[in-house]
């Protein structure tokens, strides 16, 4: 089980657990990672880069926790 709270926590991102969801649930989607990034700085892009970045990260969690 993929604790995605804790994850998220521990990485800084404690509001970003559905995207380390995502991003762990990509492949399974089979949704392009380099697609997912481009949507989550279409989504986030007007909250500024700071935000931008830490769903990047986050994605990039999620990513890593399905290996």
């Amino acid at each position: 089980m993929l604790d995605i709270e804790g994850k998220a926590k521990d990485a800084g991102v404690p509001r970003s657990a559905n995207v380390i969801l995502l991003g762990a649930a990509q492949k399974a989607l089979g949704i392009e990672y380099e697609k997912l990034e481009d949507a989550i700085r279409r989504v986030f892009g007007r909250k500024g880069e700071a935000i931008v970045e830490a769903n990047i990260k986050a994605l990039a969690i999620g990513r890593e926790a399905q290996k």
